[in-house]
């Protein structure tokens, strides 16, 4: 279980998570992302952090499905975001989806050849 203080906001939370990830702890890493997503006070860049790493967690432990859906979830609020693009292609590869995973890198690679010019 998490530690409940009242001083524990969005930041903390995916702050701990970013520790716990550093160090592999992959469940206490999804935990701490998860809590600061439940958070009143959570900005739109926060949520956007925390649903991004949550999809990088959850890819490390196999559990494609819910990658693609936390990297989804980062395209729906920043449809921009490359490295929710490339977690969402990992993800769809390893779920049988090689085209749409294709389709997502491509968008990638437009996203970078925009941002060049």
């Amino acid at each position: 279980t998490l530690p409940q203080n009242e001083d524990e906001s969005p930041a903390t939370f995916r702050a701990m998570g970013n520790n716990e990830f550093k160090h592999g702890n992959y469940n206490a890493a999804t935990r701490y992302y998860s809590s600061a997503l439940t958070c009143d006070d959570i900005t739109l860049e926060e949520k956007v952090a925390c649903f991004s790493n949550r999809a990088e967690v959850r890819l490390r432990q196999e559990r494609w499905e819910n990658a693609a859906d936390d990297a989804r979830n980062v395209l729906a609020m920043k449809e921009d975001h490359t490295k929710a693009k490339l977690r969402l292609a990992k993800a769809l590869v390893r779920l049988g989806y090689p085209s749409e995973a294709l389709t997502t890198a491509m968008e990638i690679d437009a996203d970078t050849k925009t941002q060049d010019t």
